[in-house]
């Protein structure tokens, strides 16, 4: 994995020995392997846990939770990070590699969509800015050309802009 963004987070795919049919997907903001250290000093677990894989993310939270959504069906248990890797492997079609990056393999989809997601927020964001600017801008255009070619019009066009602001508890408009 080499050096760790600490920019960033990672979402985790862990195996422990004791625990041969299941594997464990979870968010680290920090390196991985310490979170595996940090898991593995707990007296309840007889053997360390392995990092098998991370995918490095701006949004690990969100990807963990796609992830574990995409993976529901084989949760051990409701709001566990654990999910069963034994369904195949027990009738010998996949191996323990394989199932590896099967897991893998919907971690980094997850990480693509919710990728994906949080660019089209960030467009809409400026497209939605952008229109506002361009809405002001054509108003203060025709604004412009009104106040130009018919100056008693833009006059009695911005008293009714007033009175309606006035009238609403508004500040008026400015010329």
């Amino acid at each position: 994995m080499g050096e760790v963004d600490t920019s960033i987070g990672h979402v985790y795919l862990m195996r422990n020995k004791s625990m041969p049919s299941r594997v464990k997907i979870g968010f680290t903001l920090g390196d991985p392997k310490e979170r595996a250290n940090e898991l593995s000093t707990h007296t309840g677990i007889p053997e360390p846990f392995e990092v098998v894989g991370a995918v490095a993310t701006a949004w690990p939270r969100e990807v963990e939770a796609e992830a574990h959504r995409q993976l529901d069906n084989l949760r051990v248990s409701r709001g566990r990070e654990f999910f069963k890797a034994d369904q195949y492997s027990s009738r010998h079609l996949v191996s323990d590699a394989e199932l590896n990056q099967y897991f893998m393999l919907i971690i980094t989809q997850a990480a693509e969509a919710i990728d994906i997601q949080k660019r089209q927020e960030a467009l809409y964001s400026e497209y939605r800015l952008m229109s506002a600017r361009h809405v002001r801008k054509v108003h203060g255009f025709m604004s412009g050309c009104m106040k130009k070619n018919s100056p008693e019009d833009y006059e009695q066009m911005v008293e009714r802009f007033r009175q309606a602001a006035e009238s609403e508890g508004g500040h008026g408009v400015q010329d």
